[in-house]
């Protein structure tokens, strides 16, 4: 009886262990692809707090900086 070549089975692990690794990284791929557009609506969400935030600031700095004679409702003690 005659036997299989065993360059022919090693051949066909090796094409097995390609497509394995294409599977894998087409898989890793799209996970990254769902991480990155996360991370891109987090930042966008993050760029409309800090928008607000930067408003606030500005708000604070103007009454700070105005007179409180100016500010509505304030008497001197």
């Amino acid at each position: 009886m005659a036997t299989k070549d065993t360059g022919d089975d090693s051949d066909r692990q090796r094409f097995r262990t390609l497509a394995q690794a294409a599977l894998n990284a087409d898989r890793t791929v799209g996970q990254m692809d769902s991480v990155i557009e996360g991370l891109g609506s987090a930042l966008t969400d993050f760029d409309r707090a800090m928008t607000g935030f930067d408003t606030t600031l500005d708000s604070f700095g103007t009454a700070m900086t105005t007179s409180p004679s100016h500010w509505p409702g304030w008497t001197p003690w």
